[in-house]
């Protein structure tokens, strides 16, 4: 969720001057690390207590938007990093009501 979340917000760090990423990063490496990472964390989430199930839903967004980023690392730095409304409402309230975090 912390990568997805600073790979969207890439563009404002640039244009309030900032250098958010070294020159030459490998935006699609970079995403498909956080995909990896994510698919193995899945196995540990089912082993947490449904009490602490809703503290997951923060990163509701990550998978799709990791990738997006990695079909299309250009969306990173144009902004384009986002979800469609339709496929964002849709999938917080498939989570929501499936329980599936």
């Amino acid at each position: 969720a912390g990568l997805a979340n600073f790979l969207r917000a890439v563009p404002e760090l640039q244009a309030r001057g900032r250098q958010p990423l070294p020159p030459g990063t490998d935006l699609a490496a970079l995403a498909r690390q956080g995909l990896d990472r994510l698919v193995r964390s899945r196995a540990a989430r089912k082993t947490l207590p449904i009490a602490a199930a809703p503290a997951l839903l923060a990163g509701w967004q990550s998978e799709p938007l990791l990738t997006l980023a990695a079909r299309d690392p250009a969306a990173v730095t144009e902004g384009r990093l986002h979800l469609s409304e339709f496929s964002r409402r849709g999938r917080l309230l498939w989570q929501a009501f499936s329980g599936r975090w």
